[in-house]
């Protein structure tokens, strides 16, 4: 037993994806640094399956986030409930050693035409200093796309 089943929510189900697939997979602009401070690398992508929504899985070797990403105002992204079960079953999933036992945070923010769901097991500052990195990678998009 390795704790609970994936949420059958198409999360768990997913082929990853290059940068340039999820672009062509969703209809907006994906936000997706390669490394995020300290130490994180964009370990994978995948879209999830029926949604226009996009799952960025980052990684140091010991601990990882999720970050869903998908369009503002768009009908076919994932809700609450969705975001809260994935939570939960990522709770529930043993941590990879002792360096971090506390409990699964989940932080939402959007830009100006993509809303961002950001899920890990870090404290709060560390997660709002994540959520900054994205806010600052989406705003050199912005700027290079006018």
């Amino acid at each position: 037993e390795s704790g609970p089943a994936a949420p059958d929510s198409g999360l768990s189900s997913a082929k990853a994806l290059t940068l340039s697939q999820a672009r062509q997979a969703v209809s907006f602009e994906p936000v997706a640094p390669s490394r995020v401070h300290p130490g994180y690398i964009l370990d994978m992508i995948t879209k999830v399956a029926g949604r226009e929504s996009l799952h960025l899985l980052y990684t140091n070797g010991i601990d990882s986030f999720s970050v869903f990403e998908q369009p503002l105002g768009g009908n076919q992204g994932l809700g609450a409930k969705e975001f809260r079960e994935y939570a939960v079953y990522k709770s529930c999933a043993p941590a990879e050693g002792p360096v971090n036992q506390a409990g699964t945070t989940i932080l939402a923010w959007k830009n100006t035409h993509v809303s961002f769901v950001l899920i890990g097991r870090a404290d709060m500052s560390r997660l709002m200093e994540i959520a900054q990195a994205f806010t600052d990678a989406s705003n050199s998009i912005n700027e290079f796309s006018e």
